[in-house]
């Protein structure tokens, strides 16, 4: 907590909360969609409707049958058939999986996926896939599957849905799919891996100014799992060079409404701490560990409850544009060697650059004036530190 500069911590908070319009967007691992190929798309319309889109049907049931063939021919176009209603890929293997358990199998199996009405097992997405591509299965298991799952996305609108886009230029179609349908079905993938990214940030910076972190990997491989540490899971540990942990980061960003899972989540902090406390116990002077949590994200504005469970119950806390606040800590505790550090005056307001020098005595602020040229630079959110 910057006390004296902030009248209290929402203060603070919020004063350096991520701005996704203004802020750079770290993003850890592959997106789901990082190519998107439309053919499978144009074939499906094709193959249903026809004549460039422009056939009709008497009755629906055409349309389906269509389908049903289409599918069997390929089953690529399921990524889209999901993509067009709204599907993900978990929704899709749970609806499909019950289907398959509720319909005859033409092997003479229990079901068409052989399951027993008695209990439920959820196939993967994949498992559908390969079902259609007759992996292992008979030909007429494979045109009951098609028939299953074409019957499935009629009942759901997808004949409608592709009625509309066999109307559509090639173009249009897909601008809607790329700007629209992909980024809606993608967004708990990203959310997840900016938060990770903002992660691989903070690990960038502690490991520039010569702390160690652990996973040691971090920084190039930040979707790699979490390490433990006295019984409980963290995003990042920093560890003193006699092997001492001086510093647990737990990480919740929430750019949205952090929702029942973020209260939960946020509640925890305390059980944390509490961990932390008893570690300290155990140890010298000058080895205590301390307990911080990367905590960002206008979300939190929904549900200020949340936000106060986490900023009461750390020894304090980082966010994206404050990412020096750690490092400044690290320093004084003499876990690192920061020398100096200069502040974005763009950013930080006069009267809070005089703030920040008075309350800041482990280092050096020389927001005016020339730095060694010795030193080497390391930026940290809306501050540069000089290592």
């Amino acid at each position: 907590m910057l006390n004296g500069v902030y009248s209290d911590d929402e203060t603070e908070f919020f004063r350096h909360v991520y701005n996704p319009l203004q802020d750079p967007t770290f993003l850890a691992g592959q997106s789901m969609h990082s190519s998107i190929n439309f053919q499978p798309l144009e074939e499906l319309i094709e193959s249903i409707f026809g004549n460039g889109g422009q056939t009709t049907f008497a009755d629906e049931s055409s349309a389906v049958d269509n389908m049903r063939r289409a599918l069997v021919n390929d089953p690529e176009p399921l990524d889209t058939l999901r993509l067009l209603v709204g599907r993900t890929k978990t929704k899709l293997s749970i609806d499909l999986s019950l289907s398959f358990r509720g319909t005859e199998s033409p092997a003479g199996d229990p079901s068409l996926c052989g399951c027993s009405m008695d209990g439920f097992t959820r196939h993967q997405y994949s498992y559908f896939k390969n079902f259609l591509s007759g992996n292992r299965r008979s030909n007429s298991e494979v045109q009951k599957a098609g028939e299953t799952i074409a019957n499935y996305f009629a009942n759901i609108g997808v004949i409608d849905v592709l009625g509309d886009f066999a109307s559509m230029s090639t173009s249009a179609r897909q601008n809607i799919i790329e700007e629209a349908i992909v980024p809606h079905d993608g967004r708990q993938s990203r959310a997840k891996r900016q938060g990770h990214g903002a992660e691989a940030e903070i690990a960038r910076v502690i490991e520039a100014i010569g702390a160690n972190i652990r996973p040691a990997n971090k920084v190039s491989h930040p979707m790699e799992g979490d390490v433990d540490f006295e019984d409980y899971s963290y995003d990042l540990l920093v560890d003193d060079d006699n092997g001492n942990t001086r510093a647990g980061l737990i990480s919740l960003f929430h750019t949205s409404n952090p929702g029942q899972f973020g209260v939960d989540k946020t509640a925890k902090t305390a059980n944390y701490l509490q961990s932390i406390e008893s570690y300290n116990k155990t140890v010298s002077n000058g080895e205590d560990c301390e307990l911080w949590s990367f905590c960002d994200g206008a979300g939190f504005a929904m549900n200020n409850k949340a936000l106060r469970n986490v900023l009461g119950s750390v020894d304090d806390w980082v966010q994206i544009k404050s990412v020096w606040k750690l490092a400044l800590s690290l320093n004084r505790r003499d876990i690192c060697n920061v020398e100096a550090i200069a502040f974005n005056q763009d950013f930080y307001s006069d009267d809070e650059l005089d703030q920040l020098e008075r309350s800041l005595s482990s280092v050096d602020v020389v927001n005016e004036g020339r730095v060694d040229s010795s030193l080497r630079e390391v930026e940290a959110g809306e501050a540069v530190l000089y290592v």
